[in-house]
């Protein structure tokens, strides 16, 4: 039932970029239901570590595991922390080229060798996802063939990914939800699950919650079939 509006309350979330599309939908569903008001700010693990853990006030977090270390956790109420979706690394071009889908290690290898540029996230925007993809891929004998291809752009996944669709590279690999909400990209699949590439993401309450029980209420509303029914239709695995 949809309960009175709350507009003199306003949640303050703080996000991961590769949670972005799923905290978009999920805020607009929760305020449609609840009356209440939210703001959101997204960034790169190193952004979201800034945030959380330099006294910047907000409410409910939902950022990646490895976000949370002991400086940054001590900003959460531990009780409330739980793990609530994973996404895979994957691969997208320009809608206008011709590559194939990635079904297979054979196939992502095609994929690769079908683009001419390769476009990730620099690790000095403060995610480490190109070097996490690089280190896996060497396993398999290509990393030469990607950093031969490697276009090293500024910006969390999404930044990257919406570059890619302005022409500024073929093809994006990056977190599969942060490719997917980007139009004028056609995504071509996961990464090899052989590969174990993948980030979980983590909700938690703030210790210093301005308003407990709008940041309950939307760690509540996390946990319903009606939420992971938003996250998963951004590709996310709902854990």
């Amino acid at each position: 039932m949809k309960q009175a509006p709350r507009t003199a309350v306003t949640l303050r979330l703080i996000s991961a970029g590769g949670f972005k599309a799923a905290m978009e939908a999920l805020v607009q569903r929760f305020e449609a239901d609840t009356g209440y008001r939210s703001t959101v700010v997204v960034g790169t693990p190193a952004d979201t570590r800034r945030l959380m853990g330099g006294g910047t006030p907000f409410d409910v977090a939902v950022v990646t595991s490895h976000t949370l270390t002991d400086a940054v956790a001590a900003s959460i109420d531990p009780a409330t922390r739980f793990s609530i979706a994973r996404s895979p690394a994957g691969m997208g071009v320009r809608e206008t080229l011709d590559a194939p889908a990635i079904v297979s290690e054979a196939s992502f290898r095609a994929a690769i060798y079908a683009v001419g540029s390769i476009a990730l996230s620099d690790p000095r925007a403060g995610t480490n996802m190109a070097n996490v993809i690089l280190d896996a891929v060497a396993g398999i004998g290509l990393r030469p063939a990607i950093e031969a291809k490697a276009r090293y752009l500024m910006g969390p996944g999404f930044v990257v990914a919406r570059r890619v669709a302005d022409g500024e590279a073929d093809a994006v690999m990056t977190l599969a939800t942060e490719i997917r909400a980007v139009p004028g990209i056609r995504y071509l699949g996961a990464l090899p699950e052989s590969l174990g590439i993948g980030t979980v993401f983590d909700a938690a309450i703030a210790n210093a919650a301005g308003d407990i029980e709008a940041a309950q209420a939307f760690i509540a509303f996390l946990r319903t079939p009606e939420a992971g029914a938003l996250m998963r239709a951004t590709g996310l695995a709902t854990l």
